[in-house]
Formats: structure tokens, C-alpha cells, sequence
């Protein structure tokens, strides 16, 4: 007498599990994956504001400097200072100024020295004397990515 052999078809529960567990984890992956992306574009987007605020706040001193030197050599140096903007003017203030309900600009002004040369140098540089025409800007926005900080010096056009 001869024995059949039956001959299973269809798919066994251990290969219905490993499946699943294949589809879950790379349902898994491709999630984190979405969620890092829009994470890392938030992070982009929060950082190229606060650029263009800083760039922003730059040209406003500059504006603020073509309009009277006084403006910003009467300011304390080494204070921070904000920027009130509005549709009808631009000053200097010392109440901090919120944009957009989440970022924070502000400024401090320093003194530039020279040498001999007529070069920028550091204030312990032998002979160094401070131009009282020329000021070093520091700009710094803050937000939610954190800070970023522009640095330019402002040299009064008019001088004689």
C-alpha cells in the first residue's frame, strides 16, 4: 500500500508573523523618517528667518547711520539696544522687541581702535587708538533654533 503524501498549501502563521513584523518595521522606519525631515525643515526655516531678521537689523543701522552719525555714536557702548520699527519710523530703544511672536533682536555697539597703520586692531595693541568714526555692530537674533549673531563695523560716511 502506498502512502500519499499530503502536501500543505497555503501559508503558515510563522510566515504570516515574520511578514507583518517586515511591513511594521518598515512602516516604523519610513514614519521617523518623515518626522526628522519636517523637524530638520522647522529647524531651516526657523534658522533662515532669524539670518534674514539679523541682515534685516544690520541695514536698518546702516539707514539709521546715513541718515546722522549721532544716532548711533550717542548710544552707550556696550549696551544692548533694540530696534523699533514701524510704518512711519526707525529708532533705537531699550525695550526689547518681539517678532513674529517667537524671535528676539537685538544689538550692542563697540569701539574700533587702530594701530599705526590705520588698520583694525585689538584695543591692547601698542599705540592703539579707538576711531570714533567707525563703531563694531553685533546683531543677534534669537529664537526657537537658537541664536545667530552678525558682526559688521558701521563707519560714519560724513566724517571730514
Amino acid at each position: 500500500m502506498y502512502l500519499k503524501q499530503l502536501r500543505q498549501s497555503g501559508v503558515s502563521l510563522i510566515e504570516v508573523m515574520v511578514a507583518v513584523s517586515i511591513i511594521a518595521s518598515m512602516l516604523g522606519v519610513v514614519g521617523f523618517s518623515v518626522q526628522s525631515y519636517v523637524n530638520a525643515r522647522a529647524n531651516l526655516v526657523n534658522d533662515m528667518k532669524a539670518l534674514y531678521l539679523a541682515e534685516e537689523g544690520y541695514e536698518i543701522l546702516r539707514a539709521l547711520r546715513d541718515d546722522d552719525w549721532t544716532t548711533l555714536s550717542d548710544l552707550t557702548i556696550g549696551s544692548t539696544y533694540y530696534l523699533s520699527v514701524s510704518t512711519t519710523t526707525i529708532a533705537t530703544t531699550t525695550t526689547q522687541e518681539i517678532i513674529d511672536g517667537e524671535f528676539y533682536r537685538s544689538f550692542v555697539l563697540d569701539e574700533v581702535y587702530r594701530d599705526g597703520d590705520d588698520d583694525v586692531t585689538v584695543s591692547t595693541t601698542p599705540g592703539a587708538t579707538v576711531d570714533p568714526d567707525t563703531l563694531e555692530m553685533t546683531m543677534s537674533v534669537g529664537g526657537p533654533s537658537g541664536t545667530t549673531t552678525l558682526r559688521a563695523l558701521l563707519t560714519n560716511l560724513h566724517a571730514s
